[in-house]
């Protein structure tokens, strides 16, 4: 009776060690799992997430604020006869000498991993209540169900100001078939400034596209707006890459 006693204890050792071992297995790739997970996710590797509710606004506090933001609303310009220009002249501008309106200049745009060199021209420049209806639209359009754009208005002594240009994007390679019109934009003070200054007052203006981002069209039309001093008209528009061939328009 003494040995079947022992051997049963020896038995139910054994089946204990082997539970043991199981459990052992079990937790070695347990945290083997949890390891490779965290090099992953500090490798850059993470799952897409999609914010919800966020607001996106043209502020008027500060003409340095104004956002840039990727939403495009397109626009009709079937009243622009350049668009269809077959014979463009491209002239040389700097900011001493800047271009009148409906002239070309040369720009640079970053398409493709490499600065390409395009023809631009500022065909209209729009003020006041039509341009802020123009900023309106864009707000209303550019809105979805998961980003809201709301308009405000310019600030106290401001107003918005839409400039229109055409691009010709024959040497932009398309993106599918489309290809993208929009380019660089600033707004700069006359003279050496890189400020405008009104009144004794310095402006820093900040651009916003309102156009459409891209097209099928070799010639392409696009649109930016700013705030700008009510009856201000001392500035220059810049299109193209800075440090590379820039475009000089002459404000109005």
């Amino acid at each position: 009776m003494e040995d079947k006693k022992i051997t049963i204890k020896f038995s139910t050792l054994i089946i204990l060690l082997i539970i043991l071992v199981i459990i052992f297995i079990y937790v070695v790739c347990y945290i083997a799992h949890i390891t490779s997970v965290n090099k992953q996710i500090n490798n850059g590797t993470s799952i897409p997430t999609t914010n919800v509710g966020v607001q996106n606004s043209i502020p008027t506090e500060n003409t340095n604020e104004n956002i840039n933001s990727d939403t495009n609303v397109p626009t009709n310009n079937t009243n622009n006869p350049s668009t269809n220009n077959q014979s463009i002249q491209v002239q040389t501008s700097s900011k001493s000498n800047p271009l009148s309106i409906g002239l070309w200049g040369m720009a640079s745009k970053y398409s493709d991993g490499q600065y390409v060199d395009v023809p631009v021209q500022v065909y209209n420049i729009i003020r006041g209540s039509q341009a802020a209806q123009k900023v309106k639209e864009y707000c209303e359009k550019s809105s979805t169900s998961y980003v809201t754009t709301t308009y405000k208005d310019a600030r106290e002594g401001c107003e918005w100001v839409v400039v229109e240009y055409n691009i010709d994007l024959t040497n932009v390679k398309s993106i599918g078939i489309k290809k993208d019109l929009t380019i660089q934009s600033s707004v700069i003070g006359t003279g050496d400034l890189s400020f405008v200054v009104y009144n004794n007052y310095r402006y820093y203006v900040s651009t916003t596209n309102i156009g459409d981002r891209n097209t099928t069209a070799n010639i392409g039309t696009g649109a930016f707006a700013f705030e700008m001093p009510i009856g201000c008209a001392d500035y220059i528009i810049t299109l193209g890459v800075s440090n590379h061939e820039q475009a000089f328009f002459t404000g109005k």
